[in-house]
């Protein structure tokens, strides 16, 4: 029961807080499933939750703070955003604290920060999402939703402030989008 809490506190602590997770649980060898995970802010306006998310990780190089993950499955997650009457869209902000901020630290504990990690990721997964937009500007209010959306990416690399992804091969995008 220690590690999985351990882990719930590292993925608060990387969100800053700001996610809520309903259970972790590990199975041999260090895969990792959170389930019922949450942005603490929902609300009508905007949202984001994943109803399970499954690491499975290949190895750690902590001297130079890079991890590679197999797969990253997001299975039923909801994205959902809004458009205000005065045309101001309201989207869920999430920022991770795995690098450092941009420009110049405002404060002594913001120069202390860590080195960031480098993370790979050979596949990312995403089954059976949702992505809501509701929009209030427009004369009559429209809600429309892409529902039951997959995506299958990989392999891409998580640097801090880049999101990379290689370029593709002859064989193929190594994407597909359904």
């Amino acid at each position: 029961w220690l590690v999985p809490r351990s882990v719930m506190r590292a993925v608060e602590r990387a969100a800053g807080g700001r996610f809520v997770i309903g259970s972790v649980s590990l199975r041999f060898p260090f895969t990792t499933t959170l389930t019922a995970l949450y942005l603490a802010g929902n609300s009508e306006a905007f949202a984001f939750s994943v109803q399970r998310v499954t690491v499975k990780p290949r190895w750690c190089w902590l001297p130079m703070r890079t991890v590679w993950l197999d797969t990253l499955e997001f299975e039923q997650p909801l994205l959902r955003l809004s458009r205000t009457p005065a045309g101001t869209v309201i989207w869920p902000a999430v920022q991770l604290l795995v690098g450092p901020e941009t420009g110049e630290p405002s404060a002594p504990e913001a120069a202390a920060a860590p080195v960031p990690w480098t993370i790979h990721v050979g596949s990312i997964k995403v089954t059976d999402g949702v992505v809501e937009f509701l929009d209030h500007k427009t004369a009559r209010p429209f809600h429309g939703a892409l529902d039951h959306l997959s995506v299958d990416l990989g392999p891409a690399t998580i640097q801090p402030g880049i999101l990379l992804a290689p370029t593709p091969s002859e064989g193929g995008l190594g994407t597909s989008f359904a």
